[in-house]
């Protein structure tokens, strides 16, 4: 007599915040897990899929450490960039890995925006500042930090990349010094550019 196998779960699967939602519905009910690179941040049970789903987004966002005034929050610490940096290094872009390979190099790990936006070919600071800004989010989201809101809108993931000399002037010509937390993780993980 053939074995009838047991049917497999609903699954659903949801990108949400950097993380990554998945509930099950089983014959018992609905399981749901929120991960981020690899480690679990919630584990939630209830009886309909979209309750479950609405569960695991409250959690994910009560784990997120916001820094809501400007230095209000430590920063994750060496660690934690490690451990974004190496998860999330394929999604680097070449210009992005040449930004920061250029700026890891610089004297004091310190370069001008123009400087930076030179070392990737872009034509401003202000094209190299998205691109900073791109590579901050996706280490943020990794590490559950959302910057300061410093200009109106939205977050400045670029604080998690560098740090402006003088906040009054963030123009190509202002000073930005790479986070020590990202340099120790640049100095452990090889993030070269790709030849």
């Amino acid at each position: 007599m053939k074995k009838q196998n047991a049917p497999k779960p609903n699954r659903q699967r949801e990108a949400y915040r950097g993380t990554s939602l998945i509930v099950r519905s089983f014959p018992t009910g609905v399981h749901g897990k929120a991960w981020c690179d690899g480690r679990e941040i919630s584990d939630v049970e209830g009886v309909s899929e979209s309750d479950v789903m609405a569960v695991l987004r409250e959690k994910v966002d009560a784990a997120i450490v916001v820094e809501t005034e400007p230095d209000t929050v430590p920063y994750p610490g060496d660690e934690e960039y490690q451990r974004a940096l190496k998860f999330n290094l394929e999604k680097l872009s070449a210009k992005q890995r040449l930004m920061l390979d250029a700026h890891m190099k610089a004297r004091a790990h310190k370069l001008s925006g123009e400087k930076i936006a030179e070392a990737a070919g872009l034509a401003s600071w202000s094209a190299a500042k998205h691109q900073y800004a791109k590579v901050g989010k996706i280490l943020g989201e990794s590490m559950l930090f959302q910057p300061c809101d410093r200009v109106a809108g939205s977050p400045m993931w670029l604080l998690l990349v560098a740090v402006a000399e003088d906040e009054e002037t963030l123009g190509q010509d202002a000073e930005w010094s790479m986070r020590p937390q990202l340099v120790a993780a640049l100095d452990s993980v090889d993030a070269s550019p790709p030849r």
